[in-house]
């Protein structure tokens, strides 16, 4: 290429004096010298004026969904007379490139049918007009989509996880649709209360991650999905995924409300632990300050006890009593504030008079019977076992009873009850044996 400072080689003539295209025109060049001389003519160049105006742009209107099709409709006010005819130019993009659909339509066409729109992706059309030299002029662009009423299917149950630190991590399937969009993820504290959104935005993923505290009372949480199609249609909420937040937090402390003491055993009064999640109670015994604790009785869920006699005391010996929670999750309640007693010595106590247990079948109870001793009682404790288990503290009753009904008994099998009488100067009876009672 020449340099800018340097003139041009070619010399360029336009002709403006032609009255009508197509017709053949015949040119050749003679060179003058400054002297005047002509040079011979260059050979003769054949030519036409052409046709390179293009025809008035279309103006194209919506695209509007007709039936499950996409009909694209424009105006032309006025067509020249080289008017050829129209194509329709489709697109996944508004700015191109378009692809023309199918055979020039006639001049006269102001509609056309798109019968195979996209249904996922972008349908972005326009409109050239043609003329009989090729040239075309073009719409602006209008996009067409299909009206979709339909929700997707409800999602399946997602899974999760919850995690010490409280990190809950959510998975679910994707939807069969092909025009699901994203996925909102709900949540509650409870199954009957009113699901809260966490995702304002459709979740363009199958998975979520969410955070919770878990220094709290409740102790599940509860999540449902809901699948968005790409017209915003949301699916049914997916069925409830109940998730139990890991417990980090110990149960409260059981308490002693009362003990009484006598020379073969120490009658504890026990007020159990508040929390809701407790599993077992223990009940632990140590003889001084610098022992371990050894357990002398524990109790699971639906057992609950009210109070508890320790009949493997000796007399005259100094006792630490203290009782510990344990819920569900393994965790351990503070020891309760201890008991500290010491046994009186042992001492000969008149033996309660015989007694019988007979089964009542009208009132579904095993009724016990006795004669009460000729020293007064403060109160007697009934132990009962079941199926060859040694018996256990029941219950106590007043000491002016001589009978009591017992209608906790659990199950069918065979039970057996002992009595004892705690005499007002705290002296216990030999225990006495009833017969053994079988439930059918």
């Amino acid at each position: 290429a020449s340099k800018i400072d340097e003139p041009s080689s070619y010399q360029i003539y336009i002709d403006t004096t032609l009255t009508q295209n197509y017709t053949s025109h015949y040119y050749r060049l003679i060179g003058i010298t400054s002297f005047g001389e002509l040079t011979a003519p260059s050979p003769v160049l054949k030519t036409m004026g052409r046709d390179r105006t293009a025809p008035p742009n279309p103006i194209i209107e919506p695209a509007i969904d007709y039936k499950g099709t996409i009909k694209i409709a424009w105006k032309y006010p006025t067509a020249p007379a080289d008017l050829k005819g129209f194509a329709i130019g489709k697109s996944f993009s508004s700015s191109g490139p378009f692809q023309k659909q199918g055979a020039i339509l006639p001049v006269n066409s102001r509609e056309w049918v798109d019968e195979k729109p996209e249904i996922l992706g972008g349908n972005y059309y326009v409109v050239y007009a043609i003329d009989t030299a090729g040239n075309e002029s073009e719409s602006y662009a209008t996009y067409g989509f299909l009206r979709d009423s339909i929700a997707p299917s409800t999602p399946s149950v997602p899974t999760g996880t919850i995690d010490t630190n409280g990190i809950v991590r959510l998975k679910w399937k994707l939807g069969p649709e092909m025009d699901i969009m994203g996925y909102r993820v709900l949540f509650s504290n409870a199954p009957d209360h009113e699901f809260s959104m966490l995702t304002p935005e459709p979740l363009a993923d199958t998975t979520y991650t969410d955070s919770i505290t878990l220094n709290t009372l409740t102790r599940k949480i509860y999540y449902r999905i809901a699948a968005v199609d790409r017209n915003f249609n949301h699916s049914k909420l997916s069925d409830i995924l109940t998730l139990e937040k890991p417990d980090l937090i110990s149960p409260v402390q059981p308490l002693f409300s009362n003990f009484i003491v006598s020379d073969s055993s120490v009658f504890l009064q026990i007020i159990q632990s508040s929390s809701t999640d407790v599993s077992k109670h223990l009940l632990l015994r140590r003889e001084a300050d610098n022992l371990p604790w050894a357990t002398i009785a524990n109790w699971s869920k639906p057992d609950s006890k009210s109070s508890y006699s320790d009949l493997s005391v000796q007399g005259g010996t100094y006792y630490q009593y203290a009782l510990q929670a344990v819920d569900s999750a393994g965790n351990k309640s503070a020891l309760s504030p201890t008991v500290e007693v010491k046994t009186v010595p042992r001492k000969n106590r008149e033996a309660i008079k015989s007694g019988t247990a007979v089964f009542n079948v009208e009132k579904k109870a095993v009724d016990l019977k006795w004669i009460a001793p000729t020293k007064p009682v403060k109160y007697y404790v009934i132990y009962r076992g079941k199926d060859g288990n040694a018996p256990i503290s029941l219950i106590s009753v007043d000491g002016k009873s001589i009978g009591y009904l017992d209608n906790t008994w659990v199950g069918k099998g065979k039970y057996s009850y002992l009595l004892k009488a705690v005499y007002t100067d705290y002296g216990e009876s030999p225990y006495l044996q009833f017969n053994e009672i079988v439930i059918p």
